[in-house]
């Protein structure tokens, strides 16, 4: 029986191999005081990241070994891409790779944090709405048993906290919202033209999210940019080769979907200093904790950088004062007649 894996790849190691020189990676921690080289076999690992509480422990890596099967049918098609210069690729390969794309997208750290972040807000907000008194209702149902005074004391200070109480999403609920996005945010990344560029002289690095989403430049910002509605997706897969996956609104009125998704419409790129930039500064501004460099690039990375990204959901201040608003809106329910309604529970 194999032992079961505990270090827990959270970018795989073949892709970090293409930015590593035998097996050594160098590394920087945000904001950039801590710099090092380690091996590829311990860069972005967590123990126990995709660990699944199972009746049988040998079946905890479940999904740590099928991400491994995953990763095997991508890692030779991404080669190929980059040391073979297939492009663009066949239908079938520019499927697993988007499928790739989709799920490093969604398997880190970030986005078990927004789940958890956005699920918190949510929480805040029901029960900011609904009152204390509903603290003792929503403890049987989420918490499984009867809190006292005391505790719903200590609960609501967390629910009226800026950041909503603390919860704490397992890897099995990460793991499903994944399988669950997969097939519909794929279609996203298939039905926008891919562009390839190598690069010559300038190089490239990647992070603990590499794929970074960039908002049209020419539009005022936004907030709540995804896979959907971003302008262009960068994807470092080497050193010296970047992808890029476009808006596809230019090509609406000249290519259907189904042609589009069968890269028809992939190009490659001349390699320019500006777009190198354009990759590097997306990558570090997309990184939360690490950006992985080949060792001989140390150079690229600058001493201006973001400190590390904790929080993914952001509210405008509008948002901020469900408390006050709940009071309001109890205070002012009646029963048709003037007199304060029957609480008939907002949760």
């Amino acid at each position: 029986m194999s032992p079961v894996a505990r270090r827990h790849h959270t970018v795989p190691r073949f892709y970090l191999d293409a930015f590593a020189r035998d097996g050594q990676i160098g590394t920087v921690e945000l904001p950039g005081v801590k710099r090092f080289v380690q091996s590829v076999r311990y860069a972005a690992t967590m123990n126990n990241f995709y660990s699944l509480d199972t009746p049988d422990p040998g079946d905890s890596d479940t999904f740590e070994a099928a991400l491994g099967a995953f990763e095997g049918v991508v890692a030779p098609i991404i080669r190929s891409v980059v040391q073979e210069d297939t492009w663009p690729l066949p239908p079938e390969q520019r499927r697993a790779l988007a499928e790739f794309a989709v799920v490093q997208h969604l398997r880190g750290p970030d986005q078990r944090r927004a789940m958890e972040q956005i699920m918190a807000a949510t929480t805040k907000i029901e029960l900011s709405i609904a009152g204390r008194e509903h603290l003792f209702g929503y403890a049987r149902e989420h918490l499984g048993r009867e809190v006292s005074e005391a505790e719903a004391d200590m609960l609501w200070e967390q629910v009226i906290s800026p950041t909503g109480p603390p919860i704490t999403l397992s890897p099995r609920g990460h793991i499903e919202q994944i399988i669950e996005a997969v097939p519909d945010f794929t279609k996203y990344i298939l039905g926008r033209p891919w562009v390839l560029v190598r690069f010559d002289r300038k190089k490239l690095f990647t992070c603990d999210t590499p794929v970074a989403l960039l908002p049209d430049p020419q539009s005022p910002p936004v907030q709540g940019i995804g896979l959907i509605n971003a302008w262009s997706l960068t994807l470092p897969l080497a050193r010296s080769v970047g992808l890029m996956m476009i808006d596809p609104i230019p090509f609406v009125d000249h290519l259907r979907f189904e042609d589009v998704a069968q890269g028809q419409a992939d190009t490659r790129e001349p390699p320019t200093s500006r777009l190198a930039n354009m990759f590097n500064h997306a990558t570090a501004r997309n990184a939360r904790r690490w950006i992985f460099h080949h060792p001989d690039d140390s150079s690229l990375i600058g001493n201006e950088l973001p400190p590390p990204r904790t929080t993914e959901i952001s509210f405008s201040g509008a948002s901020t004062d469900f408390v006050d608003m709940g009071a309001r809106i109890r205070a002012n329910r009646t029963d048709g007649h003037g007199n304060p309604a029957a609480d008939g529970g907002l949760l």
